[in-house]
């Protein structure tokens, strides 16, 4: 099995760039691989997500998956991005406070 850390980036960019149909073709077949692998399950957040499914996104965002993410500041930035394209900015803004708390200080100033 494929490293599924490289097509979720890959779809962030992707997403980021406004280049949404793209990034849907990259997590085609997120949901075909199992669910175990973490990578996996934040890309399956990622499709829900920029296809709109909040209800899918949010319930697939469970409070242990976003305390395990906090744990890690690139995983929390991740998160921070998901919940930003679910319009959910408070979630968004305390992820990307636990991740520069965790040392992740890469992100653009706007």
């Amino acid at each position: 099995m494929e490293n599924q850390a490289f097509p979720m980036i890959w779809a962030f960019l992707l997403t980021h760039a406004g280049r949404i149909g793209e990034a849907l073709n990259v997590l085609e077949s997120v949901d075909s691989v199992p669910a175990q692998d973490f990578w996996t399950q934040v890309s399956s957040r990622l499709k829900r997500s920029i296809q709109a499914d909040r209800a899918g996104a949010h319930a697939l965002l469970t409070p242990e998956m976003v305390a395990a993410a906090r744990l890690d500041g690139n995983v929390a930035c991740y998160f921070a991005s998901i919940f930003a394209i679910l319009d959910d900015y408070e979630q968004a803004l305390d992820c990307l406070q636990h991740a520069v708390n965790r040392g992740f200080i890469n992100y653009p100033p706007r």
